[in-house]
């Protein structure tokens, strides 16, 4: 799954293709799902709780979808979906292929050292966006298992957190325009956007 720098990037993609989803509430949304790691990695429960998941990625897409359809239509909601089907996204076309890549170097963990490389985006612009959009508000959330105590510390988390900047071989633009690209037909698919 792809770490919050490259959630923050395609949220703002998909809203400079639909423009109602420029707002904070959308970007706090595209960042909750993994407010459950802020003290590390969460246990799988939690994670998989909060993402609604499930080990096959088409009862994924229902489980969201199913969720989003019950849910209020607010752009908080739009924005947590997003970032749920960008994960599902990312492990069905994205994934495979990055560590094939990756692999190929010989590394200890090919998954840290992906997750690493997704964090070389520390300067770009989409990403700079929604972290100013993230500071300009204190409003907060709670949604399914993450308290409005755990969202507004992860928010704060993700603020300040220091990240690289630099060109990554494995991590490219391209893989993140595939990435919106995917994400934002699936989403239409399902008419979230």
């Amino acid at each position: 799954m792809p770490t919050t720098v490259i959630h923050e990037i395609v949220a703002k993609k998909i809203s400079d293709k639909y423009p109602y989803l420029d707002n904070y509430d959308f970007y706090f949304g595209s960042i909750a799902p993994d407010a459950v790691n802020l003290e590390g990695f969460a246990e799988k429960s939690l994670r998989w709780n909060a993402h609604l998941r499930d080990s096959n990625l088409e009862t994924w897409k229902k489980n969201i979808i199913d969720f989003y359809n019950h849910e209020e239509k607010s752009l908080f909601s739009k924005g947590y979906i997003i970032h749920i089907m960008t994960d599902i996204i990312y492990d069905q076309y994205i994934y495979d292929e990055v560590i094939e890549k990756i692999e190929k170097l010989n590394v200890e963990n090919p998954h840290r050292y992906m997750t690493k490389e997704m964090d070389t985006f520390g300067n770009n612009k989409n990403h700079l966006y929604v972290i100013n959009c993230l500071k300009n508000s204190n409003q907060t959330f709670e949604i399914r298992n993450i308290s409005k105590e755990l969202l507004s510390k992860w928010k704060e988390k993700i603020i300040n957190q220091k990240l690289e900047n630099r060109t990554s071989a494995y991590i490219t633009e391209e893989v993140i325009d595939k990435l919106f690209l995917l994400t934002t037909k699936e989403l239409e698919k399902y008419n979230v956007i």
